[in-house]
């Protein structure tokens, strides 16, 4: 090799040296500016510019495809604006991108529910929150979107099993709920003309929650349609035994019913048993006096 050749390589060396020096500089204040790009978006999402947030959002991504981030806020700004499907493919193709976090995961999977759930696919939702449960078993998130999925659903029996499992709520607001989903459950029953599976779910209400008086109310109806005046009597007792603040309510709803299934008596002793329990229901004093005014007992009434 001569002398001339020796030079040519060292020009060479020289400037690919160069070279590298020239971008690895460029390169900070390449990913500085995306990031300025990025804040703008955010700044302008804040003030409710969502036209500057999607172009600022789109000119990130466009220079930087791993930029993550702003490509989850770019399908939420599809989903605000109502165009679903296009947020649910922005999410779902970043579910096949390598090497994202967990956290990067669950973000994503917990904005496509969120698509799949506005775009009216309930089913495609949950699927979703089961797949971030994979990744945390204890997400709070995931386990109250199904949740109120399973409500929108009136699949009541899935709402009540992860409310079951919720160690979360206090004992006595998840007994409450726990019963209001037994309830609904036994109005989907009705709806059905199967009034013994019905009053099945009323039941079960009511060792969730013993004061439930919808439950009560429901159970006597259900009798009442059948024409079992006992039973509805026996379970209107019952609802005035748990629930005395409710008796004039109850007694008022039922008061036709027992009229004419000859209970007359039975229900003036209802109220009677009312006062003794509570002397300052007005309710009552008023279901009385109108009883003893159908009597023609007008000094009494």
């Amino acid at each position: 090799m001569n002398f001339v050749s020796y030079i040519y390589i060292g020009i060479f060396v020289v400037l690919v040296i160069m070279l590298v020096i020239i971008l690895l500089r460029r390169k900070p204040k390449r990913r500085q500016s995306i990031q300025n790009e990025y804040i703008a978006g955010l700044q302008a999402l804040v003030s409710g510019e969502q036209d500057t947030a999607l172009e600022k959002f789109r000119q990130v991504v466009r220079r930087d495809t791993d930029y993550i981030d702003a490509y989850v806020l770019i399908g939420n700004l599809f989903r605000e604006r109502k165009a679903f499907e296009n947020a649910i493919k922005v999410h779902r193709d970043l579910l096949v991108r390598p090497n994202l976090s967990s956290e990067q995961q669950k973000a994503i999977l917990k904005n496509l529910a969120l698509d799949y759930q506005m775009n009216a696919q309930p089913k495609w939702a949950l699927s979703t929150c089961d797949k971030i449960l994979e990744l945390d078993k204890k997400s709070e998130w995931a386990k109250s979107f199904k949740q109120s999925l399973f409500e929108d659903m009136g699949d009541w029996q899935g709402a009540f099993e992860i409310l079951r499992k919720n160690s979360a709520m206090s004992k006595e607001d998840k007994s409450r709920q726990l019963s209001a989903y037994k309830v609904m459950q036994g109005l989907q029953f009705v709806n059905l003309y199967q009034e013994h599976e019905a009053r099945l779910r009323y039941r079960e209400a009511l060792k969730q929650y013993s004061k439930n008086t919808t439950a009560f109310m429901e159970l006597i109806h259900s009798y009442v349609r059948e024409e079992r005046q006992s039973s509805a009597l026996k379970e209107l007792k019952k609802l005035i035994q748990a629930a005395p603040e409710y008796v004039d309510v109850a007694l008022h709803t039922f008061e036709d019913f027992l009229y004419e299934s000859g209970n007359f008596d039975e229900l003036e002793s209802l109220y009677k048993q009312a006062l003794t329990s509570n002397p300052k229901n007005i309710g009552a004093y008023l279901g009385l006096a109108g009883i003893y005014e159908k009597k023609g007992e007008i000094r009494k009434a």
